[in-house]
């Protein structure tokens, strides 16, 4: 099994919907958390992707907030950066809005080294991760915060001890922290949310409105930018879907309409004049057994799964949170995801949600955690080797090499037995 230079090695989430002191240890490459609907994996998957909040798409920064109160969330993590373990302790506060339901207002991040098993531990040192950043920037002063961060003030004798020591694993957290991607269910469902073309402006940035559609448009914007950035990569892509591949399409064409308007410019003494704003508009044609289709004209299986072949070979995070990759795909379709799914946890570490018995039969039992919901609504996870002796685990890889899958096993006996 290779060994990625840093990767989650555990997670505990608290007050979070229904996580109330869920944690887990995730697989250092694949884990599968597999249960019934309303089970919880969702609150999982959005819960982990809480470590990413501090990073707004907008560039604003949420508050720093001094202490937890009821109503926070607060997400416990411990990485293996290199052979050393370092905790991170999340602290986050949420203000909802129309526009943006259960916004980040404020966050506090603490650090400790050392592994999760007594979460509540003391030794925890408040650095935000701006200060980081900052740092970083101002070449690691240890005495004194960087100007105009949120510590520019004479650092603690506690933080002055602990970061000098952990400064390295911490930027390589950070940047893991960053480097978290998440895909949805239903992100890339109902392809009539495709547009029919692209409007790119004069300094290569997608053009549109943040609405209903926005991920199948960044999808089909990704796209056109890989024609242009790697196009070896971008043919290894057409290859896979192909005809020579899983079939989804027969080739994929793009056309370039260069559009211009005239807009009014301020000048620095005054008055305004006119200047010609360049544009391009993307059409792509999907061609498909002769046929000339939109995007919007595919069924939901076959969108779902060009989006997601496209960003599993694209993405370059550390850690992937998938959710329910079998949903609108057949069958025959989903074993080519699981296998790709399958490959490429061997160079980043992937966390996939599931309720279906058929992808547990592509994985291995030490990747599969069990999601259930409690008669007091909270949410647990247990592994399915965990806890289980060494007589058990020879009759359930003898079971599954003889006998049976794993997905028939969850089917009969269940992963509690």
């Amino acid at each position: 099994m290779t060994q990625l230079p840093i990767a989650l090695e555990s997670i505990r989430i608290d007050g979070f919907r229904s996580c109330q002191g869920t944690a887990f240890s995730p697989h250092p490459q694949l884990s599968v958390l597999i249960g019934p609907n309303g089970a919880g994996k969702t609150n999982i998957l959005q819960g982990i992707a809480l470590l990413t909040a501090w990073r707004d798409p907008a560039g604003a920064q949420p508050a720093r907030l001094k202490g937890r109160a009821p109503g926070d969330a607060q997400v416990t993590a411990a990485f293996r950066v290199d052979g050393e373990s370092l905790a991170l302790r999340s602290t986050l506060r949420f203000q909802d809005s129309e526009d943006a339901p259960q916004a980040i207002a404020a966050l506090k991040d603490e650090w400790r080294s050392g592994r999760l098993s007594a979460p509540n531990a003391t030794g925890w040192v408040d650095i935000p991760v701006t200060f980081l950043l900052d740092a970083r920037q101002a070449g690691r002063s240890v005495r004194r915060a960087p100007r105009g961060s949120p510590l520019d003030q004479p650092m603690t004798a506690e933080l002055v001890q602990f970061y000098p020591a952990h400064a390295a694993a911490m930027e390589q957290v950070v940047a893991f922290r960053h480097r978290i991607r998440y895909y949805g269910a239903s992100q890339f469902t109902d392809p009539a949310q495709c547009p029919a073309g692209l409007e790119i402006n004069q300094d290569g940035a997608l053009v549109g409105p943040a609405t209903a559609g926005r991920a199948h448009r960044q999808f089909l914007f990704d796209l056109y930018q890989l024609t242009r950035a790697a196009p070896a990569r971008y043919d290894a892509y057409l290859t896979l879907v192909g005809p020579t591949g899983l079939k989804l399409l027969s080739s994929l064409r793009w056309q370039t309409l260069s559009l211009s308007s005239r807009a009014l410019e301020s000048r620095t003494r005054g008055g305004a004049r006119a200047a010609r704003r360049e544009r391009v508009l993307v059409v792509p044609t999907v061609i498909r057994d002769g046929d000339r289709l939109s995007f919007s004209q595919l069924s939901e299986g076959t969108l779902r799964a060009l989006a997601l072949v496209f960003y599993l070979m694209t993405d370059h995070s550390d850690l992937l949170l998938l959710e329910e990759p079998e949903v609108g795909v057949h069958r025959g379709l989903l074993v080519s995801l699981l296998e790709l799914i399958r490959n490429q946890s061997r160079h980043q570490q992937i966390v996939i949600s599931t309720h279906s018995d058929f992808v547990l039969d592509y994985v291995a039992p030490e990747n599969v955690f069990a999601v259930k919901r409690t008669a007091r609504g909270k949410t647990t996870v247990r592994g399915l080797t965990e806890g289980t002796s060494q007589k058990d685990m020879i009759a359930l890889r003898d079971y599954l090499r003889t006998e049976g899958s794993l997905g028939e096993y969850w089917r009969t006996f269940g992963l509690e037995s």
